[in-house]
């Protein structure tokens, strides 16, 4: 029987493994690169965090695939951890990038791309984080639920 321990223990070691290998005394930091070449593949921006939950996501799928293999819960423990980091070293930077007020239009406003994560502040005083491409409602008719106000988040 595999603990819980034994499973943390065991991703701690392929991280530690994966430092050796790849020649990066902090561990395993491909994730960076492999977003930027999705982007550039894709044109669908992530965010570090992201990348690491889907592959965590990915490991917790294989799981439930075939027969027992302990490494997809070891490696899903692994890249939780590393979103979880990576949650952490953002959290810490400043997202005040300063509010702009929004009046309406047939789309989104010019300097918001499609990959960009915005705060949208709507009339009803409720605000949200989303990716633009996520808000497809950018023009205004009265309603409570129109946007007034917007900030690109870096």
């Amino acid at each position: 029987m595999t603990t819980a321990h034994e499973i943390l223990q065991a991703a701690q070691k392929h991280m530690q493994d994966r430092a050796r290998t790849y020649d990066k005394p902090e561990g395993e930091r491909s994730m960076e690169g492999t977003i930027s070449a999705f982007k550039a593949i894709t044109g669908v921006a992530l965010t570090e965090e992201q990348g690491w939950l889907f592959m965590a996501v990915l490991k917790a799928v294989r799981s439930q695939q075939g027969d027992y293999r302990a490494d997809s819960y070891e490696d899903g423990a692994a890249y939780f951890a590393l979103a979880g980091e990576a949650a952490g070293v953002h959290a810490k930077e400043p997202t005040e990038a300063p509010w702009i007020k929004w009046e309406g239009g047939s789309s989104a406003p010019p300097d918001v791309k499609s990959s960009e994560v915005v705060e949208i502040r709507r009339r009803d005083g409720s605000a949200s984080i989303r990716y633009s491409i996520c808000l497809s409602y950018w023009s205004h008719s009265g309603d409570i639920r129109d946007i007034i106000a917007y900030r690109i988040l870096k």
